[in-house]
Parts: structure tokens; sequence; C-alpha cells
């Protein structure tokens, strides 16, 4: 006897319940079957995970067909889609979160992930006005001027009197072009 039925039958004595030998694997096959929509969720999340990993080492083509085929695959449920967008994020790759927290939006799921994921991909608030104008200028040196517009937006709504933040309005749209 194995672990296992020495374990079932322990636990039958001490019940007083009497187990025909066929009643603890049909026991177990029915818990099989009632937890296997988690089961299988949970094998699709890993089988995202693992093919978004897969993608990160390849280049080109091929790593943006892997990067389909997780996004297909994961689009199928919520916690899935969820699952890719933490993997997404954990490597690095703001687009792919992006583009997963746009279709959990969509689907009306996961509200406090989402949030929370939204709030690391931008970062901590600034504190100060100063810290608002430094982090917006330090983003349009790098040219993410979308990014710079909606930290001046936010700037603007908290800090409405100051003058250097709205000075620096002129500078969201790029550098000026010559014609």
């Amino acid at each position: 006897m194995g672990g296992f039925t020495q374990l079932i039958d322990l636990f039958a004595r001490l019940t007083g319940w009497s187990l025909p030998p066929w009643g603890a694997p049909l026991g177990i096959l029915a818990l099989l079957v009632l937890f296997s929509p988690w089961i299988l969720a949970n094998v699709r999340s890993a089988n995202t995970r693992k093919l978004l990993t897969h993608a990160a080492r390849e280049s080109g083509t091929r790593r943006e067909e892997l990067e389909k085929e997780a996004f297909t695959l994961a689009s199928r449920t919520p916690d899935s889609l969820l699952a890719f967008a933490i993997e997404a994020h954990q490597q690095g790759r703001r687009a792919l979160t992006e583009r997963a927290l746009a279709a959990l939006e969509a689907q009306n799921a996961h509200h406090f992930e989402v949030a929370r994921l939204r709030r690391e991909l931008r970062g901590p608030s600034p504190t100060t006005a100063l810290d608002a104008i430094l982090l917006i200028e330090r983003l349009v040196s790098s040219g993410v001027y979308p990014e710079a517009r909606r930290r001046w937006t936010e700037a603007r709504q908290r800090w409405p009197n100051d003058p250097e933040i709205a000075a620096l309005e002129s500078t969201l749209d790029g550098p000026p072009t010559d014609p």
C-alpha cells in the first residue's frame, strides 16, 4: 500500500466510512472534473507566459509572430490576458503591456489589477511643481510627446497657477519644423 492509500484508509476508519475499492479513484476523478476549468485556465496562462518569454528571445518577424500568437491565446479569457499583461510588464515590454491593458479595459475585467499596472507603467506622480516640470522636460527631450502632454495636463490641473508649467505647453508638440 502507498502513502496516499494509507491516508484514505485512515480517514475512512476515523470517520466510520467504508469506501469500496473504486471509491477513492472515482472521488479523485470527480474532483479533477470539478476543478478542470481552473486547471485549464492555469495551463493556458502558463502557456501564454512561456510563449511570450520565447518571443523575447527571438527577433524580427519571428518575434512579432510569436507575440501575436501569445496575444491571441491570451485573449480567450480575461485571466489569461491579465497573465499576459503582467508577464509583458515584467519583461519591460511596454507596448505589449499597453495592448493587453487596453483589451482588459474593453472587456471591463480586472479593474484593480489594470489600475495597478497602469500606475506602475506611469511611475510615481510628482510631489511638487518642480518635479513635474523636470519630468515633462525629460519626456520632451526623449521625444515621448504623448506622455509629456498627458503629464503636463495632470500638472496643470494640480498646479493651475504655476507659470513655468504653463510655459511648457509650447514644447509638447515636438521640435519646430523648418518649412
